[in-house]
């Protein structure tokens, strides 16, 4: 079945405004082609993954592009510039994969901007989390450039995406269209389940080569 944007956005508001979870938030939702965009604010970033996670739920969502700021209760102290930025880096250095030397973090008023160079795509995502996480921290801007190690042909992501995709019991290749130019990977087709798109994006995520992920992938697809 089809949903339009109209209906898509309709549920995902009732889905919003029915999770207690989120308590006081004010989201705001807009819905263009599938893609749900949430504007507004929520109390934390538990409360912003929870928001993100009701979304992907609803029928005919074909990914949220999360805008929501976070806006800590009036009463709670946030740390100050140079504390969460040492706390930043802190957690960074803690954290084998990130590579932290490489990566400049700039604080201000609990916007925080990352910039630098990792080797993996999906490290330059688990920058981001890390950061998200840190009390204080209310929107994040990632301009870490993934630099592979090594140099990796278009034509060798994409052999390797293909062959990670083959051997997932979740995933029909044969339905998924795959584009590698740059390093950067685009992929589109109807699957079926919210479930196998997010097997795709996580092979691609972890893909040795991957520079950038464009996300075109849509439920809709049923097995006769």
């Amino acid at each position: 079945m089809a949903y339009t944007d109209r209906e898509i956005e309709r549920v995902v508001q009732d889905q919003l405004s029915w999770d207690g979870r989120l308590g006081n938030s004010k989201i705001e939702v807009a819905v263009e082609a599938g893609r749900v965009i949430l504007k507004g604010e929520v109390s934390s970033f538990a409360a912003r993954q929870v928001a993100e996670a009701d979304a992907l739920m609803v029928p005919g969502v074909r990914e949220v592009d999360n805008q929501t700021t976070i806006v800590y209760p009036a009463g709670v102290k946030k740390p100050e510039k140079r504390e969460l930025k040492a706390s930043i880096l802190n957690r960074f250095l803690w954290n084998p994969n990130i590579p932290a030397s490489e990566i400049d973090v700039d604080v201000f008023d609990g916007n925080v901007t990352l910039r630098g160079t990792v080797d993996g795509y999906w490290k330059k995502i688990r920058a981001q989390e890390i950061v998200y996480r840190m009390r204080g921290v209310v929107k994040v801007k990632n301009e870490l450039a993934v630099v592979p190690s090594k140099e990796y042909s278009d034509k060798e992501v994409a052999q390797s995406i293909i062959a990670a995709m083959e051997r997932s019991e979740y995933i029909d290749s044969q339905r998924i269209e795959l584009q590698v130019e740059r390093g950067v990977v685009s992929v589109a087709g109807k699957l079926d389940g919210r479930n196998q798109i997010q097997e795709v994006l996580r092979i691609v995520k972890f893909t040795k080569g991957v520079r950038d992920l464009v996300n075109l992938l849509d439920e809709g697809y049923k097995a006769a």
